[in-house]
C-alpha cells in the first residue's frame, strides 16, 4: 500500500500542474488518470489520451486507454 499510496500523490500533483489531469481514481496500484479537455465541462480528451498512450508506448511503458470516451 505504501508504493500506491505514493503513486497516487504524485499523480495527483502531476494533477495541480497539468489541467488535462480532471481526476486520478483507484487504490493501490491498480490507478487511473481521467483526462479532459476542460475540468469544468468536463469535456473528455479522447485524442489526447490516445497520444499519450502511443507516446508511453515508445517509451517501454504500456498503458490502456478505458472509460466510456476512452479517456482514463
Amino acid at each position: 500500500m505504501t508504493v500506491g499510496r505514493h503513486l497516487k500523490q504524485r499523480l495527483k500533483a502531476l494533477g495541480d500542474r497539468y489541467s488535462i489531469i480532471g481526476a486520478v481514481h483507484g487504490s493501490g496500484l491498480y490507478l487511473g488518470l481521467e483526462l479532459v479537455r476542460d475540468r469544468t465541462t468536463p469535456e473528455p480528451a479522447t485524442e489526447e489520451t490516445a497520444e499519450l498512450c502511443d507516446r508511453m508506448l515508445d517509451l517501454g511503458v504500456i498503458v490502456q486507454p478505458t472509460g466510456d470516451h476512452l479517456n482514463s
